[in-house]
């Protein structure tokens, strides 16, 4: 009868920090798992139907209400302490998908909020944001994504298998997710909110004495700090964590195309082979615009282990057009990924541009001994030379060097 919060979520047997994390955050918005969960209400056949995204495309799963536990007593995949079972629900669909519940443990986190959401999911190093002992571009990526709503934004600390844990100053509990509730200017002295529902004997101590130093040092956060709800200063912020994930939860003005890579020959005679695209996407701008650009690329979840296809390794490239010379300049090239997904950030500038989704296919073969090796020429991401749209020709970019 309640909504989902942040803290229903609790770890099983197996170690699912990503997902648990994942769950926990979109909790925070919790308009986000209702649209997830599409059965409304307990059923009483224990059939439920979730709403995932597959390789960018939604997809509706539909399980049932058996859960692994321990006999006679609990779950022992992740859940909420309560009766709730939207965690369990939402987890076993994602077993589903994947093959099974262990499977689930090598997806990040950023893999898990895209299946989940279909949202764009980016994350960004902490330490590449700080630049010679200058924090302004992180504190002002923070204040961009805490301020506007529109953001989910998680901090997560690597773990580091060197460090004795009884030994270990630090206050947050490595490879789990904080959700970032707030920043807070007191006497210029940055502070971060943070939404604390992990537990551990031994860093719930460090945490408490932490936070009473923050409630003597900042005196009117007093009423904010609680068991579920903590503040670091900015720069033990910096210190605690690596890695920042942000989800762009609110609704987008987008499009979905499907496309294809063929392999091709120049002729019959030729050696060498390409892996081109299908097709080139044209994209007219009409005034300043941030658009996000992802390219997904079918994984067979649902295959048998011998008949999955192989990832590819893939890329993108934005290239600019004028259209009063009729010239093609290369934009920007997104660089080569042999991942399921990429995704890339652009603002551009009014005018008109190509999309250019881009593979080497050096992974689209198993290499066995029946099979020859393929040499193949990859698009250049400098620039391109001047070519007229009316004429463009996929092939002749390609062999184009440089």
């Amino acid at each position: 009868g309640n909504e989902p919060e942040p803290n229903d979520v609790h770890l099983g047997l197996m170690e699912n920090h990503h997902l648990a994390s994942a769950l926990s955050g979109l909790a925070e918005k919790y308009n986000l798992i209702n649209r997830i969960i599409l059965s409304k209400k307990t059923s009483k056949y224990g059939i439920y139907q979730v709403n995932l995204w597959i390789n960018g495309l939604p997809k509706t799963v539909i399980i049932d209400d058996l859960f692994p536990c321990i006999p006679m007593n609990n779950p022992i995949v992740t859940r909420s302490p309560s009766n709730e079972i939207w965690v369990l629900i939402i987890e076993k669909a994602l077993a589903k998908v994947i093959g099974n519940y262990s499977s689930l443990i090598f997806l990040s986190i950023i893999e898990i909020l895209l299946m989940l959401t279909g949202c764009p999911t980016f994350f960004y190093d902490i330490n590449e944001l700080i630049k010679e002992d200058d924090y302004s571009p992180l504190l002002d990526k923070l204040k961009t994504f805490v301020q506007d709503k529109k953001y989910l934004t998680m901090a997560i600390m690597n773990k580091n298998e060197e460090v004795d844990e009884e030994n270990d100053n630090s206050v947050v509990i490595p490879s789990f997710g904080y959700a970032i509730l707030g920043i807070y200017n007191i006497n210029n002295v940055y502070l971060i909110k943070l939404r604390k529902v992990w537990y551990n004997e031994i860093k719930e101590k460090k945490m408490r004495d932490y936070q009473e130093k923050i409630a003597q040092n900042f005196p009117q956060l007093t009423d904010e700090i609680s068991s579920s709800e903590v503040f670091l200063t900015f720069e033990d912020f910096v210190s605690e964590f690596h890695v920042l994930t942000v989800c762009y939860t609110r609704n987008w003005e987008e499009i979905r195309l499907k496309g294809r890579f063929l392999i091709s020959k120049e002729n019959s005679q030729s050696f060498y082979e390409y892996c081109i695209s299908e097709n080139f996407y044209y994209l007219k701008v009409q005034s300043k615009t941030n658009i996000i650009i992802s390219l997904f690329q079918d994984e067979d979840f649902f295959k048998a282990a011998d008949s999955i296809k192989p990832i590819m390794d893939i890329s993108l490239s934005v290239l600019k057009y004028n259209n009063l010379t009729g010239e093609i300049s290369h934009f920007q090239s997104i660089d080569f990924s042999h991942a399921q997904s990429l995704q890339q950030e652009l603002i551009l500038e009014a005018g008109q541009y190509i999309i250019l989704p881009r593979s080497s296919g050096c992974f689209l073969y198993n290499k066995t001994e029946n099979q020859k090796n393929f040499i193949y020429n990859i698009i250049s991401p400098t620039t391109y030379p001047n070519i007229n749209i009316k004429k463009i020709n996929i092939i002749n970019i390609i062999n184009k060097k440089n």
